[in-house]
């Protein structure tokens, strides 16, 4: 049997955000715990179908932007450490609440190109 080795640090993604006023913001993006990830798939368990054991939205389902923003205040982090919260993110354009969610979702496996990246590693 070959070695399986690990590294326990959650991956992240530095992100810089500008508001309306130029001012440049510092975030990290990062990837769910074991125990968060459990909470995602029981908060949106009712949008997950299982076909060929392969996870998929549900056919007329779709992820709802409020159920975006609940996902992101688990991985969006400020520069002290602290989750963004929900009335933060509310603010932002949809634009970019919908390519941080992406990556958050390959960041923790939990979209295709998250799982090939899974593999790989």
């Amino acid at each position: 049997m070959k070695e399986l080795n690990f590294d326990l640090k959650l991956r992240s993604i530095p992100v810089n955000i500008t508001d309306v006023e130029g001012v440049t913001k510092q975030f990290t993006l990062r990837e769910l715990d074991a125990e968060q990830k459990d909470i995602y798939m029981e908060r949106f368990k009712m949008d997950i179908s299982f076909v060929d054991g392969k996870a998929s939205i549900a056919s007329g389902s779709e992820f709802k932007m409020p159920k975006v923003v609940d996902f992101m205040t688990m991985v969006l982090y400020d520069d002290t450490g602290k989750n963004v919260t929900a009335v933060a993110l509310k603010k932002y354009p949809s634009t970019v609440i919908t390519k941080l969610h992406e990556e958050a979702l390959t960041l923790s496996g939990l979209n295709e190109e998250g799982k090939k990246e899974a593999k790989n590693e």
